[in-house]
């Protein structure tokens, strides 16, 4: 495989920051709409005390109760995966990859001639290591 220039880099940096900002993005969401489902809820049966407003009101707290369970397991699986990468960076820098490295193992199909399918072990490498490998 041809190294990784430039672009490609920044392209899968951008990749990975998008894809952590879009589950911080969905994890506020849910975390808006259970707490408003909640206090319209709370309001309900507040204001709505002895008619069919407090059954809707006691339902919209059931519901806000129940998306809260799903919004703390979203929280707690938000927190880990921002650990697991910070673990995951200080452990490659104390190792010296300091730098940005992308290592990525992929299987090349190939069609023989007698019909059956090879695969080939390829390995992706950035730029950096192959001038450290001329040094």
């Amino acid at each position: 495989m041809r190294p990784l220039n430039e672009y490609d880099i920044y392209q899968d940096i951008k990749k990975r920051v998008e894809t952590r900002y879009k589950r911080r993005a969905e994890f506020a969401q849910n975390l808006v709409g259970c707490v408003f489902t909640g206090l319209i809820g709370l309001a309900l049966l507040y204001f709505g005390w002895g008619t069919l407003f407090a059954a809707l009101g006691f339902v919209m707290v059931a519901i806000a109760a129940l998306w809260g369970i799903a919004v703390a397991q979203d929280f707690v699986k938000l927190i880990f995966a921002e650990m697991s990468e910070r673990a995951l960076n200080r452990e490659l820098e104390q190792a010296g990859l300091s730098g940005y490295r992308f290592h990525q193992e992929k299987a090349k199909h190939r069609l023989e001639d007698d019909g059956e399918i090879s695969v080939e072990q390829l390995l992706e490498y950035s730029e950096d290591e192959d001038l450290r490998s001329e040094q």
